[in-house]
């Protein structure tokens, strides 16, 4: 929606707990549905599987930020 109206859009996609571990062959495309090559499209969130403690979930949490901030530096994906 905010691409075909204008916008300067680094990324779309989907951002939910996760019950896989994250893996960028399978959650990441440098296209926004295979047709943009400006938009990247990612499946990501926290992985909640198996998360036995606040502390895990916060270092997962961590991870998620880290990828995001990752994602939208110039040139990176």
């Amino acid at each position: 929606y905010y691409k075909n109206n204008g916008y300067d859009v680094i990324a779309g996609g989907l951002l939910y707990p996760m019950e896989k571990v994250y893996d960028k062959k399978e959650c990441f495309s440098e296209t926004l549905f295979g047709k943009d090559n400006t938009t990247k499209f990612i499946v990501d969130g926290i992985e909640l599987l198996k998360a036995k403690s606040i502390k895990n979930i916060q270092c997962r949490e961590q991870r998620f930020i880290n990828r995001i901030k990752n994602l939208i530096k110039p040139g990176n994906g």
